[in-house]
């Protein structure tokens, strides 16, 4: 699917919120739309990266290996088993009890220390570059609706509070106005996704994608506005704006869950986010 038949799609997305809630504060389908180029470039990237990493590990084993092998042949180290028997003496001396005999030691140990952080270092940048591409994944690692809701969930108990003086209270309202612009975010990057994901999969399946990104993105955008509307009141139901975002919570982890059987994420990919 290139970029213009996802403009097509994103001609679908509608909202039928309520006029009282200003349109410019709720997800935009052009947002969607640019965020879908965005994800594509940071996955071909990361993976150009992984390869790149991948490479280069393995190309500075072998080059280790070969240059390790070439210096204590040279010093009877490693000459062969027939060697060691000959002249097993003659270099367990040399190597113990000359200079040049513990500067062998000494490269030797500074080799396998270098293979041994070099590898350290490529498992972990391959962990970082190289994931598995689903929709848990991406969420799991790029959206921070936990952290959103943890703070909406706070104010919110704060501000339930008779105790709190004025600056606290605006303190506390402010906090979830923000959260507006955060979840906003998160919610055209989980729409975004699933259109980018849908270019991978059978035509079948893309259009099962691009309904679950409609869908998700009207249900964001009602979501929020009742979101407004509750913490604009002059009287917020503050209870009924925790249930709200537990709601919402809800939400997002059956998407997850039911996009995951579309794209075919597998068990082993669960577990490798998730471990």
């Amino acid at each position: 699917m290139k970029l213009a038949s996802i403009v097509l799609v994103s001609a679908l997305f509608f909202s039928h919120i309520s006029f009282s809630v200003d349109a410019a504060r709720l997800l935009q389908r052009d947002t969607v739309v640019k965020k879908v180029a965005e994800i594509e470039k940071k996955v071909m990237r990361e993976r150009m990266v992984a390869a790149a990493v991948i490479t280069a590990g393995v190309v500075s084993f072998f080059s280790g290996v070969t240059i390790r092998d070439a210096e204590l042949s040279a010093t009877g180290i490693v000459s062969g088993s027939v060697g060691w028997i000959k002249n097993g003496f003659e270099n367990g001396k040399h190597l113990f009890f000359t200079t040049d005999g513990w500067l062998n030691i000494a490269r030797f140990g500074f080799n396998c220390a270098g293979a041994i952080g070099c590898s350290l270092i490529t498992q972990e940048l391959i962990k970082k570059f190289w994931h598995p591409n689903t929709l848990y994944w991406y969420v799991h690692t790029h959206v921070s609706y936990e952290a959103a809701f943890m703070s909406v969930k706070d104010a919110a108990h704060l501000l339930k509070k008779s105790d709190i003086t004025a600056q606290q209270r605006q303190l506390y309202h402010n906090s979830l106005q923000i959260a507006c612009f955060q979840l906003n975010r998160n919610a055209a990057s989980v729409c975004a996704y699933m259109l980018y994901k849908g270019k991978e999969l059978f035509p079948q399946e893309t259009v099962l994608t691009q309904k679950m990104s409609v869908y998700f993105f009207n249900y964001h955008n009602d979501w929020l506005a009742d979101f407004i509307e509750i913490i604009e009141s002059p009287h917020p139901d503050y209870e009924k704006l925790i249930e709200h975002c537990s709601a919402y919570e809800k939400e997002v982890k059956s998407i997850c869950t039911q996009f995951a059987s579309i794209e075919g994420e597998t068990v082993e990919q669960r577990r490798a986010i998730e471990g």
